[in-house]
Parts: C-alpha cells; sequence; structure tokens
C-alpha cells in the first residue's frame, strides 16, 4: 500500500505540465497580486515542490547525528531558515532535497525507512510558520483547534521541550484522531501531549488559570489551492466555490478561539490558501463580530491587536490584504472564465447579513483592515521552497475585556502566563471512559518498590488498573475529572501497563510492564538501577534479533521475573524495556523501535 506522499508524487509526476494552469484561477488572483508578479507567480506553482523533512527529537543523539551524515552524503542538504529555532531545548533538525532529487532511489528508500521507524516526519516547509509565530514556552498551555495529521502539535511540542505545560490536539474526525494523530503524537514521546475529539467551534471553556489558553493555533480546513506544487490535481477542480462555503466555519472557529485564550496570549490563524475569503476576511469578521457582540465595542475592539507573523528574511513573506473583491458565482456566463463580482460600492447594510463577513469592513468597523497588513503571505514565486501560506497573529491584550475563562491577567512571573514551573507527574489516562483516576496506594506502593522509583519523583496514578501515564502539572490540573464537554481520547507518555491475563506467566510482586516510549524516564528515576539490565552488544543483538531469549544463555539466572530496562555496557545511551519470566527474557518493543538500534550494533561490531 502506496503512503500519501507517494501517492502525491506520483499524481504530481502524471499530471501533464500543460494541465497545470486554470484560466479562472488566473483572472481571479491578479486581484491579490502586482500585475508584474502574477506570471512569476503562476510558473511557480508548476513547478513540483521540494521534499523537507525533520529529525524527531526523541531520536538519540548518535543516532541522529549518523542521519545527518547520511543525508549530507546523499545530497539532502539541511532547511536553512530555522534560525527562530536556535534557541530552543533542542535545535530543530530539518533537511531539504529537490523533488527530482527525492526521486532517486537511494535516498527515496533512505527516507522510508527512517519513516517507517519513526525517526523523522515529512513537513512542507511553511508548515513549520505557525509553531514558529507561536513562540511555545515550557509551561504553555496550548490548544491546536484543528490538529490532524499532526505536523504543527509535535512540532509545537518539540520547541516546548520539557515543563509544566501542555498541547491540546483536537480533531474533529474521530477516526483521523486515533488512527493518525495519537500515533503521530505517541512518537514524539511527551507528557503534556493530549488528544481530544470534537468540533473546534465549540470547544469547552476548561477554565484555566490565566483565564484561558496561552496559545491557540487555528489551522482551520481550507480550500488548499496554497497546495497546488504537491496537489496539481486541484487545477482542474478550481473554483472560488470551495472558498465561499468554507469561510463560514472558518469564522467561527477563529472566533471561538478568541474567547478561549487568556489576556496577553495569542491566536495563531493559518490556511494553505491563496484566497483572502479564507484569510483576512475571516480574520477581520473575527474581530468585528466580537466587538458586535459586546455592548462596550470601542473595549472589545481594544483588547485584540493583530501582530507581524514570521516571514522575515528567506522567507519574503508579503503582507496581508486591506482589501479584495467577492465573487458572485451565481452570474458566471457559461463560456466566460472571468468571474462576476459583487457590486463593491454598495452600502454594508444592503449586503445580506450572512455575506457581510465575505467583504472588507466599512463604516465604523473600516479601521480594523488597517491591523491586516500585519497578516503575513507566502507565496512559491517569492518563497521557492515553499507552497501558498497564509498566517495571522492575534494578541489578546493584557487590559483587554474578552471573553475567556478565569479572572487572572496572567503576568505574575515574567515568563508570560503568571505560572510558577513545576515537575512532571504521572497521571493515568483511560482512553474508553476518557477519564482521569487515582490509583491505589496499595498498588502504587507495588509499582513505585519493586523499580525503586521514589515517591517523591512521581506520584502514580491510574485508571482501571491497566495502564500508567506520565503527564505534566497542565495536564493533570485541566483534565483531573472530566471536563465538562470535552471527549478525551487519550495523554500523555505511558510509562507502565499491566500484563494482559495468560499473556506471560509472570509469577513476581508486580504485574506492571515498561513501556518502550518511556523506557529513558524509568531508567533515570530508578535509585540504584534496581531493575536495570546491562548486556553487552552481542547479547543485545541476539535479544532484539530473537526477541525471547533463555536467561541461562545470557547469564541472567538469579533475574526475579517483571519488567526490566536493558542497556548496553558500551552504549548506555541504548535502552530497551523488555520483561523476564522465570526462564527467558523477552522483548516486546515494537519493530520500528529497535530497529534502528538494531542496525546501529551491527555497524558498530563490523566496524
Amino acid at each position: 500500500m502506496k503512503t500519501p506522499a507517494e501517492v502525491r508524487e506520483i499524481e504530481f509526476d502524471s499530471v501533464p505540465l500543460d494541465s497545470r494552469c486554470n484560466e479562472s484561477f488566473a483572472l481571479y488572483y491578479a486581484q491579490t497580486l502586482p500585475p508584474t508578479e502574477l506570471q512569476p507567480f503562476l510558473t511557480s506553482l508548476t513547478v513540483p515542490l521540494p521534499m523537507c523533512l525533520r529529525i524527531q527529537q526523541s531520536v538519540p543523539r548518535l543516532l541522529r547525528e549518523e542521519i545527518e551524515l547520511e543525508f549530507l552524503s546523499l545530497g539532502v542538504s539541511p532547511f536553512p531558515f530555522l534560525f527562530p529555532f536556535t534557541s530552543t531545548p533542542s535545535p530543530i533538525s530539518a533537511y531539504t532535497c529537490s523533488h527530482e532529487h527525492y526521486k532517486s532511489r537511494a535516498v527515496r528508500e533512505y527516507c522510508q525507512k527512517l519513516k517507517s521507524s519513526h525517526q523523522i516526519y515529512f513537513q512542507e516547509a511553511v508548515s513549520f510558520l505557525p509553531p514558529m509565530a507561536a513562540a511555545p514556552l515550557p509551561n504553555h498551555l496550548i490548544l491546536d483547534m484543528c490538529a490532524a495529521p499532526g505536523s504543527k502539535t509535535t512540532l509545537l511540542l518539540e520547541l516546548m521541550g520539557c515543563g509544566s505545560g501542555m498541547v491540546i490536539a483536537n480533531e474533529l474526525d474521530g477516526k483521523r484522531a486515533k488512527q493518525i494523530l495519537a500515533l503521530a503524537l505517541r512518537a514524539v514521546r511527551s507528557p503534556g501531549a493530549v488528544v481530544t475529539i470534537g468540533p473546534g467551534q465549540t470547544f469547552p471553556d476548561l477554565q484555566l488559570p490565566g483565564g484561558g489558553f496561552d496559545r491557540i493555533l487555528c489551522d482551520v480546513p481550507c480550500s488548499g489551492d496554497g497546495t497546488l506544487r504537491k496537489n496539481p490535481r486541484i487545477w482542474n477542480g478550481w473554483s472560488p466555490k470551495s472558498a465561499l462555503e468554507l469561510h463560514s466555519v472558518q469564522l467561527k472557529i477563529l472566533k471561538r478561539a478568541l474567547k478561549l485564550v487568556r489576556p496577553g496570549g495569542e491566536v495563531i490563524y493559518s490556511t494553505c490558501s491563496f484566497n483572502p475569503i479564507e484569510n483576512e476576511a475571516v480574520v477581520g469578521a473575527a474581530i468585528v463580530g466580537l466587538m458586535v457582540e459586546n455592548e462596550n465595542e470601542n473595549e472589545q475592539y481594544s483588547s485584540f491587536e493583530i501582530v507581524p507573523g514570521p516571514g522575515e528574511g528567506e522567507w519574503n513573506a508579503s503582507e496581508g490584504l486591506t482589501s479584495w473583491r467577492v465573487p458572485k458565482l451565481t452570474t458566471r456566463e457559461k463560456n466566460n472564465p472571468e468571474w462576476a463580482w459583487e457590486n463593491e460600492e454598495q452600502e454594508p447594510s444592503a449586503v445580506p447579513r450572512k455575506r457581510r463577513s465575505l467583504f472588507p469592513n466599512a463604516g465604523r468597523f473600516e479601521s480594523v483592515n488597517g491591523m491586516l497588513r500585519n497578516c503575513r503571505r507566502f507565496y512559491p514565486h517569492k518563497f521557492a521552497g515553499g507552497g501558498g501560506f497564509f498566517v495571522a497573529r492575534i494578541r489578546r491584550k493584557a487590559n483587554g475585556s474578552g471573553n475567556g475563562s478565569g479572572n487572572g491577567n496572567g503576568n505574575g512571573n515574567g515568563n508570560g502566563n503568571g505560572r510558577e514551573e513545576k515537575n512532571t507527574r504521572p497521571v493515568v489516562v483511560d482512553k474508553h471512559s476518557a477519564k482521569l483516576f487515582e490509583l491505589d496506594r496499595l498498588e502504587m506502593a507495588t509499582i513505585t518498590n519493586f523499580y525503586g522509583i521514589e515517591k517523591s519523583d512521581c506520584e502514580l496514578l491510574v485508571g482501571e488498573g491497566k495502564r500508567v501515564v506520565l503527564v505534566t502539572e497542565g495536564v493533570k490540573q485541566t483534565l483531573m475529572g472530566r471536563p465538562n464537554g470535552l471527549r478525551l481520547h487519550c495523554g500523555g507518555l505511558r510509562v507502565f501497563e499491566k500484563f494482559a491475563e495468560g499473556a506471560m506467566k509472570i509469577s513476581g510482586e508486580c504485574r506492571y510492564r515498561i513501556c518502550q516510549e518511556s523506557a529513558e524516564w524509568v531508567a533515570r528515576m530508578m535509585g540504584g538501577g534496581k531493575r536495570l539490565v546491562k548486556l553487552n552488544r552481542e547479547e543485545m543483538i541476539l535479544l532484539l534479533g530473537k526477541r525471547n531469549v533463555g536467561l541461562e544463555e545470557l547469564d541472567l539466572t538469579g533475574l526475579s521475573p517483571g519488567g526490566v530496562v536493558l542497556t548496553v555496557k558500551e552504549a548506555e545511551w541504548i535502552l530497551v524495556a523488555a520483561v523476564a519470566s522465570s526462564t527467558e527474557l523477552h522483548c516486546y518493543a515494537n519493530e520500528s523501535a529497535v530497529q534502528p538500534i538494531l542496525e546501529y550494533l551491527v555497524k558498530e561490531i563490523k566496524m
């Protein structure tokens, strides 16, 4: 079965060059560009999008360095424009090459191998922009309202690093949330990651400290004509109709976000569309809409401002539009490719209420248009490494009244949200009932005593005795219990799981095994390495290859049954979760998790 990236590649190459055009498209977007830029813009859309990816930060340093060296030898270059990320806890490693170069067998096969083992994430360059604009801090509480497939959410988590914060990744489609989004977040191994399911426009008020979320991403559903460089089939069916149909949903999502962000916080609104109906029209209408809803319009207006977005230097971003025309689809002549436009001279009151938000603001709200210049537009003829994109940073002023929850002003500690940093603690999420439960004290003592984990290091909580999950303080405080209207799917970092009945004959004192994604955390917390087993390279290769090896063969006959963390004497950064029975050692980690380690060890021995 082909991956989505492979399908797109085949589709792009199967679309003839002379089919990558649309006269209606050209005439429509002539309104948004200077005449001298229109033809370079159209030409740039016929050139395939470069391949771009980033290396997951969960990849150990030595493996990361090997990947980077291999990329350079294959002609895959570091992505040059990530300077805003240099101050992050861990540098973001992104690489790129041309579409034609990626098609070469060596490059494609190597990248697909890394992808299958969750070591890299394919991500279009302009998709870095919303997380870049958010500039998350380790203690921020963040909501991604339309998160699937998860590229921006995972980057947000990596930029945040370790801290007390939280990123809620919300997705309307339950299937996409469970099968795509949750798996993407699991690869990041972050205790601050949460997946919820539901429409962004009705996301519930969680009564957060400080008055709301510190940052909210609204990467809303859009017509997607900014992706023509990777989805050329859009040319044939392009029409402004889809933008007009999506406008109202986009507006509802953004207005909800503006109500949920705290004073001093920011909402990042973005689309992969060139269309002002989906971009500036939505941003301007959302602010005006909140002005109208509030009795004191001047006070409500002053509580929001659009601040300049990312895009300096090589990104070569353009300012947002302050005027645009609205198409009237019903009067288009059958054989005339030029769209008919709405009457721009009519009074706002003459426009039907449900269509007013499509137009530039006029009358007493006309001053809102001036702020739209601070939005940022990205065009492929100005930045050859990306597709089309739009980003707006909307800040709720700290002294504004707004409509968020809570009563704090978020200005208490100099880091932007008035909360002190706290240690991460473990909590359990039962994804069937979507509720957090406390672990029975006796059961908690059994786990901590068996693995030698101090209670001061973590307070373990579990739901229905099945799973223990490490989460941050932000997740614990926000999601303990079941917040009204919130459908929780999963969250945090899986630490321990109870053995399935009959899966193994374990007679040990603790029936909880260690999850592979938390092997590093458990090894760090185990006092004196109580359940840490050191193997030599040959023994680890044997175990990872066979998955079950007798304790006698490994000279571990004295090892008591139960979960362990395995490491290699010559490479202690290697950590693998396993289970010991009375006779053998069993490695149950997914092949995608252990294959890179196995390949590294085999290579080391050959050297």
